[in-house]
């Protein structure tokens, strides 16, 4: 079956998006329990991106529906994942290594954690240039 991007981009975030949620939670549980001197600004940050990675997975799963698509993990070894990609009754299978997966998660966070400094910047900027203007 021939997918359009759309589509694909689709079931790979349906796919990436709930592990890279997973991983954060476990993330904010470790950084909560450790020994840094100041946790407030590292949880603070992962809570952001999982407030956006939830959302953005609500619209991805609201797509998918409409659609008729899933993502279902079907296998599960030390190397490989296999995932089921049913889009409009048709089934297919996918083996990923699991390595695959570990970095595409790690370059959505990277990603998530860029937005997130670019607009804490935009925002510094914003109120330096406010505080700066004795106009205002």
């Amino acid at each position: 079956m021939k997918w359009t991007d759309e589509e694909r981009n689709q079931l790979e975030l349906g796919l990436y998006l709930p592990i890279m949620l997973t991983l954060i939670e476990v993330d904010k549980k470790v950084l909560a329990t450790s020994t840094l001197k100041i946790k407030e600004p590292y949880l603070l940050l992962l809570e952001q991106v999982s407030r956006t990675a939830h959302h953005q997975l609500y619209q991805i799963k609201k797509a998918m529906t409409k659609n008729r698509m899933k993502v279902i993990e079907m296998e599960r070894d030390e190397l490989f994942t296999t995932y089921a990609f049913i889009v409009r009754g048709y089934e297919t299978r996918h083996r990923y290594f699991n390595y695959h997966i570990k970095n595409k998660v790690q370059e959505m966070l990277n990603q998530y954690f860029l937005h997130w400094a670019e607009a804490s910047d935009r925002k510094d900027s914003i109120a330096t240039t406010h505080t700066d203007n004795p106009a205002n």
